[in-house]
């Protein structure tokens, strides 16, 4: 994982204090570097992790990155939408005893193709209105 990334998301910067006794520790078991090397070596790595972190910002205000926490609600949303829909099923137990008494295997194929594409329709629009971070409507119906 890129270490701006998960600083960003644990909202957590890195320990000064254990990266210089780090590098501390390091320069005593390496051969010396010089000054200037290392202070090119450790700026670039600085500029390249503020640009990583730059970059993280402007996809989270494109809505190309999305925190986690917002999307548990719409994701109980959108579960409590299909488990809805698939609750209806029952309520075509009617029209599948109908055709079971007929006993044509054919329509009953047909029929519960017809059933399983209206439910994926119906389960595709409530997914569609779902949307993250926004509270879900009062009267309890999909959110917009």
């Amino acid at each position: 994982m890129n270490l701006a990334e998960y600083d960003k998301l644990t909202g957590q910067v890195a320990d000064l204090a254990r990266e210089q006794g780090a590098a501390t520790r390091r320069a005593a078991e390496e051969e010396p570097e010089s000054n200037a090397a290392a202070y090119t070596r450790e700026n670039a790595r600085r500029v390249a992790y503020q640009a990583d972190l730059a970059h993280l910002e402007l996809q989270e205000r494109l809505g190309q990155l999305v925190r986690v926490d917002s999307l548990r609600p719409a994701i109980q949303r959108a579960a409590a939408s299909t488990a809805k829909i698939l609750d209806g099923l029952v309520q075509e137990a009617d029209t599948l005893r109908a055709v079971c008494a007929r006993d044509d295997g054919r329509e009953l194929e047909r029929t519960l193709k017809t059933i399983a594409h209206r439910m994926r329709s119906d389960i595709a629009a409530a997914l569609a209105a779902v949307r993250p971070g926004v509270a879900a409507p009062e009267d309890g119906g999909p959110a917009g």
